[in-house]
């Protein structure tokens, strides 16, 4: 990954942890101490292990596509779940502060990670393959 790929994820991830730090300030967050979703706890050193080895699988995949949109989207991926291992390793939880309709609480990160994903299997279901300039 070149330099300003380096700098939009920092970007996104800095984005995050900014509105983190002002819900958190005027206290209206939620905590999520679960794992995938909200849903699962299972061991820190997992977790953590787990983390690195997404990431860098990650940016493999960065690395190794030519395709520009693709490289935005495994950046908003690895950028989301930097951003939420952050919180989880200076906090101890994730900060949650945008309540979809009572249904579920999310962060800025969540929808990186939701977003990224969610285009990436559109695109292999239509067969959009962007593996070319």
């Amino acid at each position: 990954m070149n330099r300003l790929n380096f700098y939009l994820a920092l970007f996104l991830i800095s984005l995050d942890q900014i509105f983190k730090y002002f819900f958190v300030v005027n206290d209206i967050y939620v905590v999520n101490s679960k794992y995938i979703l909200g849903q699962v706890y299972f061991s820190k050193l997992l977790y953590f292990i787990l983390v690195f080895v997404f990431v860098f699988f990650i940016i493999r995949l960065a690395q190794n596509t030519t395709s520009r949109l693709n490289l935005v989207l495994y950046l908003l991926i690895c950028s989301g779940v930097i951003s939420n291992f952050l919180d989880r390793l200076l906090r101890g939880f994730v900060v949650d502060y945008i309540n979809l309709t009572g249904f579920v609480t999310v962060n800025l990160a969540d929808v990186y990670i939701f977003v990224g994903v969610l285009l990436l299997v559109i695109f292999d279901i239509k067969g959009l393959y962007f593996n070319k300039e």
